[in-house]
C-alpha cells in the first residue's frame, strides 16, 4: 500500500508519528486538481483521541503546507470552507 501512495500523481500522503513513540496517530493527505495547476485539497486527520486538542494537526498542517509550497511548488493560500 506505501509504495500506491508513492506511485500516485493526483495525491500525496504522510503519516503522523508521535515524536516519543513513533507510534502512529494519524495522517495529513493533499489531493491535487487535476483542471487546476497548483491546487488542491489538504486533509488532516487525528486518529487517536487522546492526541486531539494538542495542536498536532496545526503542526502538522504547516509543515504540510511548506512542503508542498517548497517541493511540488504548490500556491499556498489559508482558505477555510468550513
Amino acid at each position: 500500500m506505501q509504495k500506491k501512495w508513492e506511485d500516485e500523481y493526483d495525491k500525496s500522503t504522510f503519516i503522523i508519528l508521535d515524536k516519543e513513540s513513533k507510534h502512529m496517530i494519524g495522517d495529513i493527505n493533499m489531493f491535487f486538481y487535476e483542471d487546476e495547476k497548483y491546487h488542491g485539497e489538504i486533509n488532516v486527520m487525528i486518529a487517536e483521541k487522546e492526541y486531539r486538542r494538542k495542536g498536532l494537526a496545526k503542526e502538522a498542517l504547516r509543515l504540510f503546507m511548506h512542503y508542498a509550497y517548497r517541493r511540488l511548488g504548490a500556491k499556498v493560500t489559508r482558505k477555510s470552507y468550513v
